[in-house]
Order: structure tokens, then sequence, then C-alpha cells
């Protein structure tokens, strides 16, 4: 059963633009060591950040007003490549709380702009 669902859109070039103004601080406010190391070995990997920066913040969108930080939401990458979603146990609370038991992702990027969409499914 789908409990909710959030989208979110980020401007691909603004995204990179912050992170060099505002350097590495600016960057570990919103993800953590473990992110980091895995976008810095992509070949954009800025762009590999803006879109899991959209997918923090499509989670926050899904789940509503929980309190959650941009370190509390984890995107992370299966040894297939695929997106996926973990976090602290802040995180593991707001699901509990809404009743989510798996938070599906899809994260796609073309041009100017990237997407995140996730669907929060609760048991049926």
């Amino acid at each position: 059963m789908i409990v909710s669902v959030g989208v979110d859109i980020v401007e691909l070039e603004r995204f990179r633009q912050a992170a060099e103004r505002w350097g590495l601080r600016f960057l570990q406010r919103l993800f953590s060591p473990e992110e980091l190391s895995w976008c810095q070995q992509k070949a954009r990997p800025y762009e590999s950040l803006a879109v899991r920066f959209a997918a923090k913040e499509a989670v926050m969108k899904a789940l509503g007003p929980q309190g959650l930080g941009f370190r509390d939401i984890l995107v992370l990458s299966s040894p297939e490549g695929r997106p996926e979603l973990g976090g602290t146990e802040r995180l593991q609370q707001a699901l509990h709380k809404r009743g989510v038991v798996r938070l599906h992702l899809s994260l796609a990027h073309h041009g100017s702009y990237g997407v995140a969409l996730v669907v929060a499914e609760g048991r049926g």
C-alpha cells in the first residue's frame, strides 16, 4: 500500500555553483562521508550530489514534518548501481511513526535538471 509520494527537482548548475562557493563545509552539512566519497568518484560528481540532494528533499516531502535533517537520510547505491535509501535512527523512527515499511527511490538527470521520486510503502 502506498502511504505517500515525494518528488523534488534540482537545477544542476545552481547546485554546482553553491557547492563551489561554499565548499566542503556546505557539502558536509548535506551528505555523509560515504555519500561524498561515492559521488566524488563519478565523472560528474556535482550531478550525482545534486540528484541525491533532491532525493533527500523528496524523502522529507513524502514523510512530512518529522524534524529530519539532510544527514539523517542516506542515498547510497546497491552493488548493481541502483540508488537506495537508508538513514539514521531518527529516520527509522519517522518511518515507523508514519507506518512506512519501505522507501522506493528513482533518480534521473537530463540537461539542466535532476529529479528524484520517493514512494513510501506501508503495510497493506
